[in-house]
This record gives structure tokens, sequence and C-alpha cells, in this order.
């Protein structure tokens, strides 16, 4: 696509009922980005009107084209079995899913990725204008959208137990505050689903089928995305939990992990928290109640308590994987 000077590329799956958008540049068009712009498209240029649908862990920006275009917006469980009956209940418009299947008022009610592609081709004759500017013009609309899906796979020999006490640990700690953010609202008939307070969302969901257990988020910005799959994950129990207080000024010692993968979340006070930054220099972030941080193998860090602190550490099971490099109490090597 970068080099042939082409306008789009469609792709689909085996069977044509799932579709992928790569706009002019060779940039992939996440799939919550295709529902926005095929919604935008069918109510502006082709002057459709109507409901739309949504799986559950599809896009916010429905929410804000439906104001501007006075329509409603019905939010259904994951999966098109789902969706299809939904559209055909309400004469929707259009409806969609995160994993690429869109159905189309008038068609089949089923999901069609060689018709989501000619909508796009359409789309771009209609306005003018290349993918990339319209999803520019979009974003104007409804303001800057970030995305992205955490898979975590587990061992299939313990998934239905590990299922049933992740859920558990979700319903017995429910979040208040993510990512320091007020949570608004929850929805718990297909996982649990976390409106927050600034209009962006989290989800965490567990397979049926396979041994995975899926985080997702839409927020303004990636760091806000990660910061809000980074409290999901501290959440889950399939990992070793431990719950540390720190008095205020005191520091626990700047460490790294060979292996081991965790994150921290403040559950009450304030803390300084120096962390390896992509360049190997250590930068000193505040931290909340509420505010999480992952820590990868391999990177220095260190935890300072502004005020009396408590913290919630979440980690794979390497429980001796300490590599102390300063500590104040006299404590050396792993």
């Amino acid at each position: 696509m970068k080099s042939g000077g082409y306008d789009l590329c469609v792709a689909t799956d085996g069977d044509a009922d799932r579709v992928g958008i790569i706009d002019e540049g060779g940039r992939f068009i996440n799939q919550l980005q295709v529902y926005a712009l095929l919604m935008l498209y069918l109510f502006e240029i082709r002057g459709w009107r109507g409901p739309v649908v949504r799986a559950l862990n599809m896009t916010s920006m429905a929410d804000q084209l439906a104001k501007e275009f006075g329509v409603e917006v019905y939010e259904v469980p994951v999966g098109f079995k789902f969706v299809a009956p939904k559209m055909m209940e309400s004469d929707a418009v259009l409806g969609g899913e995160e994993s690429g299947g869109f159905g189309f008022r008038g068609h089949i009610p089923e999901r069609d990725g060689i018709l989501a592609g000619l909508f796009f081709a359409d789309m771009i004759v209609r306005y003018k204008k290349p993918i990339s500017a319209i999803l520019a013009d979009l974003e104007k609309r409804v303001g800057p959208h970030s995305y992205d899906r955490r898979d975590l796979r587990l061992p299939r020999e313990t998934y239905d137990h590990d299922r049933e006490v992740i859920l558990k640990t979700m319903r017995e700690h429910e979040p208040k505050i993510i990512a320091g953010v007020k949570v608004e609202r929850v929805r718990d008939d297909d996982g649990f689903k976390f409106y927050l307070a600034d209009g962006s969302w989290a989800l965490l969901r567990v397979s049926g089928t396979e041994p995975l257990v899926r985080l997702y988020s839409e927020a303004e910005s990636k760091d806000a995305v990660e910061a809000r799959l980074d409290t999901l994950w501290a959440i889950t129990d399939r990992y070793l939990g431990k719950i540390l207080h720190i008095n205020a000024g005191e520091a626990l010692s700047l460490q790294y992990h060979k292996a081991k993968d965790e994150t921290i979340l403040v559950i009450r006070g304030e803390m300084d928290f120096d962390l390896d930054d992509e360049a190997g220099g250590l930068v000193t972030h505040r931290l909340r109640e509420g505010d999480s941080v992952r820590v990868t193998p391999g990177r220095r860090h260190r935890m300072t308590a502004v005020t009396d602190v408590d913290v919630f550490e979440v980690s794979t099971p390497e429980i001796d994987d300490v590599v102390r490099l300063e500590d104040r109490y006299g404590r050396e090597g792993r």
C-alpha cells in the first residue's frame, strides 16, 4: 500500500463475512474506527436514518454520532448472534462487532465483508478524500479515540477454575475508580464493562470456548487505554497478588526482574514511582488512588511513598525474581 499508490485495501476472511481496511498510507483502520466511519457515511452521504446496533466491545463514537443525527444506539452482548436479531427487531441501519463483522439494513441479516469494503470504496469517491482525511474529519467531530485489546491465555487444564475465580474476584472487588477516573456504571451480563466518567470504557470478558481472558478499552489516547487495561489486569486473579503498605517517606529498593511481569495498582494514598522509560532512563511518575502501572521484565523501578500508601501488586509467578540495585535497608542481590 505504501509503495503502490493505491487508495484502499479491503481484506476479508475465508468466507468474506469479516473485513479489514487499510488506508492509502498503509495504516490499518481498527474495527471501532471502521464502524464509526460506516455510520457516518450511511447517515451523511446516503441519508439513511434509523437506530444502530453495536456489540458491547464496540466504539463509543457511535453515541456521539447518534446524538448528532438524532438516532438510537442499542448495545448487545458480544457476537453477531445478538447483533442480527436486534437489527431485525429495530430495523437498524447498521450493526457491528469488534471482530470485523458488519451488517446493513436491506441486506441479508448477517455480516458481509465485501459489501462493507464496497461502501468504503464509495466513501472515498463520494467524499472526494482519502480514508485518512475522512478519519481525521471524524475525529474532529467526536474527538480522538484510541483502542486496544489484551489477551491473557491461561492453562487449559485449570481454565474452568481460573475463569470462575476471575469472575468471583471481579464481582467482589468491582473497582470504583479505574486509572484515576470514576466508574459511573457497570454492565455485567457478558463479562464486566465499566463506563467511566470521561466517556471512556474498559471491559473484561472470559471466553466460553478457549482458555482466554480478553481485556478491552477505548479512551482518548494510547496511554489512557494502557492505563485502563493495566488496572483490569491487576484485578484478575490469575497471577500472584499481594498488598504492600509503605509509610510516608519510605522507599522500596531500586530493582528489576529478569522474567516477572507485574502490575502495580494504588488502592490508597500517593506515591512516586520511578520507572525506566524506553531510552533506559528513570522517570518519576506521581501515582494516586486508582492509578496503575505495568512493569515488564528488565525495567528498573522503585516505589517511594509520598503519603502512607497501600499498593496492590499482581505478577506472574516468578516470586523470587528480584534483582536489587539500591536498597535503604541493606538487602543485596536477589
